[in-house]
């Protein structure tokens, strides 16, 4: 890597977060990325549950099941059909 890349790469990240500083009243937000990451909106990840959508078994959801079947037989994708 060139330096000439490096400084352009510097310069430009540095132009980037000072638009941030810029144009934001309060620009340690965007400094403070590890709480956006764990609660969004005020919803905790770790509080929600999973339920499955469809309770039906795939062969009776999917029409052609028995060609997708065939398709996936030996593929990784197989240990989702339920089988």
């Amino acid at each position: 890597m060139s330096f000439a890349t490096i400084v352009g790469f510097v310069a430009s990240m540095a132009r980037f977060v000072g638009s941030i500083a810029i144009s934001t009243k309060n620009f340690w937000v965007f400094a403070d990325a590890a709480s956006f990451v764990d609660e969004v909106d005020g919803i905790d990840p770790g509080t929600i549950r999973l339920k499955r959508q469809n309770p039906e078994i795939l062969e009776q959801l999917i029409i052609n099941y028995n060609e997708v079947a065939a398709v996936l037989e030996n593929t990784r994708f197989a240990e989702y059909l339920g089988r």
